[in-house]
């Protein structure tokens, strides 16, 4: 019995769906080196929109890091100095 023409690209479709997802046993499989020259953007960028530069601070931070994992930290509202 011969397959439909779009049947055997949707079975490689498919088959490396199955080989390349991610699972809760394992890693996705990768290519086996990091291609820098298509790696995602870290920072949202759309064209057209306004980019805003967050202030640094110079303030202590009053909660340690450790502190972040270990006990309550309490909140703080979202403004451009907090975000920064």
């Amino acid at each position: 019995m011969n397959e439909e023409p779009g049947a055997a690209a949707v079975a490689r479709v498919v088959a490396y769906h199955d080989r390349t997802k991610h699972d809760f046993r394992r890693s996705a499989r990768g290519p086996g080196y990091l291609d820098w020259a298509h790696q995602p953007d870290p920072f949202r960028r759309f064209t057209g929109a306004q980019l805003y530069r967050l202030p640094f601070s110079d303030d202590e931070p009053t909660v340690s890091y450790e502190a972040i994992y270990t006990q309550p930290t309490g909140s703080q509202p979202v403004t451009a100095q907090t975000l920064g």
